[in-house]
């Protein structure tokens, strides 16, 4: 909420005086944290060691002791479902995602709309003074929603992301592929992660002394990957780990 106009209207301009604190935009507080989202696509919590499981995951680990680990995540084996749950803190069909996206339908529970009612972790946090960029793969806009045409309230950018670099849908290729418009061989996990680097690099030199959010993909693997980032406009912590 705005606050209150604490200046002084006078008849005379030069008698007046201006109060902008109502107008700006919103800022994080001194020492808000940055915050780190990882989505990984299809991969249980007895995957990885540090949860346990048998396949080595160093990086996964290096997080995870850096800080707090969870184990009652209600997670799925869909995508869009565990997406949808994690941004919103809500249960899969609350947010009528308890499928993926492109196999909506006429249903309670499985419309693949997700309330508005139901913010968007990116939603809460724009409105308290951070940037919030995503970059890689979305799946969570209904594919008839998908199309330049579109509605695009549902689009990244509708629920609470300032930009987005990535792609809409799910089983898009999101790693490489053998010609066409970007190139033979072109890399796009290699290409998302350069993209974030630049954003935070955008963000310092337009802000200052800021740093914006972001979210981005990791390298090319069988799984998908998303890596949802956010940090606050007075951050100065680097994003050299990023690159």
């Amino acid at each position: 909420m705005a606050s209150d106009f604490a200046g002084k209207i006078e008849l005379d301009i030069r008698d007046s005086v201006p109060d902008w604190e109502p107008f700006l935009a919103p800022r994080a507080t001194k020492g808000a944290p940055n915050i780190l989202f990882v989505v990984w696509d299809d991969v249980g919590y007895g995957t990885m060691d540090c949860f346990g499981g048998p396949v080595r995951t160093p990086t996964m680990s290096r997080i995870a002791d850096l800080g707090v680990k969870y184990s009652n995540f209600h997670t799925t084996a869909l995508c869009s479902p565990t997406r949808a749950s994690l941004l919103t803190g809500r249960n899969a069909t609350s947010n009528g995602m308890a499928t993926i996206a492109e196999f909506s339908s006429g249903f309670p529970g499985i419309s693949t709309r997700i309330p508005f009612e139901n913010g968007f972790i990116s939603e809460v946090l724009v409105e308290n003074g951070y940037n919030t960029y995503c970059v890689g793969k979305w799946h969570l806009t209904p594919g008839e929603e998908t199309g330049m045409a579109a509605w695009k309230k549902r689009w990244p950018l509708g629920r609470g992301f300032e930009r987005f670099y990535g792609f809409l849908g799910g089983e898009s290729s999101g790693s490489r592929r053998p010609g066409g418009a970007d190139g033979p061989g072109h890399d796009r996990s290699t290409d998302r992660r350069v993209t974030s680097s630049h954003i935070a690099r955008w963000a310092r030199r337009s802000m200052g002394d800021s740093l914006s959010t972001c979210s981005g993909n990791g390298p090319a693997t069988t799984s998908a990957m998303s890596l949802y980032r956010c940090s606050t406009r007075r951050s100065r912590t680097g994003w050299a780990w990023t690159r």
